[in-house]
């Protein structure tokens, strides 16, 4: 498991919106709802096109290309066409710092 990684600042990512970012050499998206930040694939699972721009509906992401539908708090498909679910990340604010990093494997 890796170590936390600064992702962005809070004061970037209003309520119900998202923002780029990287970890390593991985394209995230931050998104925040409900005052609490998830991360999670820059890319979706069905084609590997862009999550940027995709639509929020509470901890729901729609893809913006094919419309399948993810879970923010576990990544799960809840519409198809994607089958995979999305990889997310651990999150943790410290100060004005958002940091994330990959969750461990699941034994």
């Amino acid at each position: 498991m890796g170590e936390f990684e600064i992702v962005g600042k809070v004061d970037d990512i209003p309520e119900g919106g998202t923002k780029k970012a990287k970890i390593g050499m991985e394209e995230i998206i931050i998104a925040k709802v409900g005052g609490k930040f998830y991360a999670f694939s820059g890319r979706c699972t069905h084609l590997g096109l862009s999550l940027e721009g995709g639509k929020l509906d509470g901890k729901i992401l729609q893809c913006p290309h094919h419309r399948s539908r993810f879970d923010l708090e576990d990544g799960r498909v809840l519409t198809p066409p994607a089958k995979l679910p999305l990889k997310t990340y651990e999150v943790k604010v410290e100060g004005k710092n958002i940091l994330a990093r990959e969750r461990p494997a699941k034994a």
